[in-house]
């Protein structure tokens, strides 16, 4: 069962994904993503950059759509969209990590921020991400809570520890709360 800070930070995260405002994601909406950061990053379309970014979104779909999109509509609800942390929630309390496909995701996820190749996400690398979301948190801000070791930038196990916060986490100090948009609510 979720709690209540579990539920807020998913629905955050939620109504940032919903790109069209629609109350549903739909593969659309990360296309969205996709699309506002390659403009904002200035790659081409055909940019292996780009590539690799819309293979990353589109494994994130798929697993969502294959765990909780149980009526095969296309269409991810709110309580769906919980159902699918919920998951991957009772998957890292049973194994004390998160699924392998989970952590393959956040892997992908961190080449894709990780502009410049240097296997690390700066603070600028971080706030592309923010302004392609749309989220309105000030990214310095949000960028020094998920730097557990303070030295500028979130390597592949920060990030993989962050993650693992943000599915579980019912403490609204833990930095991993922030991960998805920078703020909980």
């Amino acid at each position: 069962m979720l709690t209540t800070l579990q539920k807020q930070k998913f629905d955050n995260y939620f109504r940032h994904l919903d790109r069209d405002g629609d109350g549903v994601i739909e593969w659309e909406d990360f296309e969205a993503v996709v699309e506002n950061i390659r403009t904002a990053r200035g790659w081409e379309a055909q940019d292996e950059r780009h590539r690799r970014l819309v293979e990353a979104q589109r494994y994130y779909w798929q697993k969502l759509s294959e765990i909780v999109d149980t009526d095969g509509d296309g269409k991810i609800s709110p309580a769906e969209f919980q159902a699918f942390h919920e998951s991957i929630g009772r998957e890292i309390d049973a194994q004390g990590k998160p699924p392998a496909w989970a952590v393959a995701l956040v892997h992908a996820y961190h080449r894709v921020l990780d502009a410049n190749g240097n296997g690390t996400i700066g603070v600028n690398e971080y706030a592309v991400y923010l302004k392609a979301l749309g989220a309105t948190t000030e990214p310095a801000e949000a960028f020094g809570r998920l730097d557990l070791d303070r030295d500028g930038k979130i390597d592949i196990d920060e990030m993989e520890e962050l993650y693992t916060q943000y599915v579980i986490s019912n403490n609204p100090s833990d930095p991993g709360n922030y991960l998805s948009t920078g703020s909980i609510d």
